[in-house]
């Protein structure tokens, strides 16, 4: 495989339905203005296709900021350029501007276990877990094959279990609370 067709496999498609990109903000300006100058491509469209979502976890406290401007985000998510190593944090909602991200139902499923340990990750919080080797192969299976299930039908091993890995989760994406008011 070449390099161009391997950079294209995993990088961020432009997401082109998005609702706010008929509006283009100030900040949105000034997030495309970072990523074509960090980019080795000339234009925004190109430029999109180096860079690949590596990490998300979300903040307690405030003082972190996006590229585009926005101060006290609580949900960052991290690109990396493929082609020239320099990694970005974005919030959430830019990520989800620049491309067609999961990462709105990724939080939305932290904030949910991370009030109730009991309740279930969804299909994007497990497939990002499994994609950054956070759940094994085995734990993957298991909650995939769990997570539409009502906890009174799981025997009490495996709710012990998804208890567990629901720890594991707000572990690696560095959740210990969420605050009132957001989500």
């Amino acid at each position: 495989m070449k390099q161009k067709e391997i950079v294209h496999m995993y990088a961020l498609t432009l997401n082109k339905e998005h609702k706010k990109d008929q509006k283009e903000t100030r900040n949105f300006k000034h997030l495309k203005e970072i990523l074509n100058k960090e980019s080795v491509s000339d234009t925004f469209e190109d430029a999109i296709h180096e860079w690949t979502e590596i990490d998300r976890y979300f903040v307690t406290n405030d003082g972190y900021y996006c590229v585009c401007g926005k101060p006290n985000i609580h949900e960052l998510c991290v690109i990396k350029n493929i082609l020239t190593g320099i990694e970005l944090t974005l919030g959430n909602c830019c990520i989800d501007r620049i491309s067609s991200s999961d990462s709105r139902f990724f939080f939305k499923a932290l904030a949910k276990i991370s009030n109730d340990r009991l309740r279930s990750a969804n299909k994007a919080l497990i497939n990002f877990a499994h994609k950054q080797n956070v759940f094994d192969h085995w734990e993957f299976a298991f909650y995939s094959n769990i997570w539409r299930k009502q906890n009174k039908t799981l025997t009490p091993k495996q709710l012990a279990r998804k208890k567990y890995l629901n720890e594991k989760l707000l572990e690696a994406f560095k959740v210990t609370s969420i605050p009132k008011g957001v989500r």
